[in-house]
């Protein structure tokens, strides 16, 4: 049997006991840390209550049942904090992107547990693949906040896009259970496409963010 709130304590405790001992930006990216395990400790919990509820097998459960309940558990800290504390884009992304990372982890470690670490190859494209799945997911939802920020002041507006931008990282979320679950070409594909996602998005990023600077140049006054 896995005793996942077991593995959850040992691997929280220390970070718990840090946060005292930090400030600042780093305090927020530790606490991120936590919560992201937290997600991920509560996502097993109420994944199985309704797959229980349903009485749905395992395929069901990670194609229709997981995806839901994991994205919807890694995107709540982000509005939490988005509606309290109003951080700045930059912060809510990286505070985001800790979240999925750490998500990934503490279900990997479950999953290295339970399943054995004979395979190094399997393990190496897991750890990558599943990693990368939770980071483009996170990125998903928290750039489609940050443009929803920025392009309109309504809450309704808000709330409807936010929504939005959960179900698209649900949906990417499914697909990949969906195709990692087959066997052959499916799978490989299933753990590509999450890193090829994140490629994609980082180097969107990175050419706005040329272009944003570029454009302060332009229009700075000359003295």
């Amino acid at each position: 049997m896995l005793y996942i709130e077991n593995i959850f304590v040992c691997l929280v405790a220390p970070l718990v006991v840090l946060l005292f001992f930090v400030r600042g930006p780093r305090r927020l990216s530790i606490f991120g840390v936590v919560l992201g395990m937290v997600a991920c400790l509560l996502s097993a919990y109420v994944s199985a209550f309704f797959a229980q509820l349903y009485g749905a097998d395992v395929v069901a459960t990670a194609a229709e049942i997981t995806p839901v309940v994991e994205e919807f558990m890694k995107f709540l800290p982000v509005v939490f904090i988005l509606a309290v504390f109003d951080p700045k884009d930059e912060a809510l992304v990286s505070f985001a992107l800790v979240i999925g990372i750490s998500f990934a982890t503490f279900e990997n470690v479950c999953y290295l547990i339970e399943n054995g670490a004979s395979s190094i190859s399997l393990l190496f494209l897991r750890g990558f693949g599943t990693g990368a799945m939770h980071l483009a997911c996170a990125m998903l939802a928290v750039y489609g906040l940050v443009q929803l920020r920025h392009t309109t002041s309504r809450l309704s507006t808000r709330i409807v896009g936010g929504f939005s931008m959960l179900c698209v990282a649900i949906s990417f979320h499914e697909l990949f259970n969906v195709l990692l679950a087959a066997e052959g070409v499916l799978m490989y594909v299933a753990l590509a496409a999450p890193i090829v996602t994140c490629a994609v998005i980082l180097a969107r990023r990175r050419v706005h963010e040329k272009k944003r600077a570029t454009d302060m140049f332009l229009t700075e006054p000359i003295d």
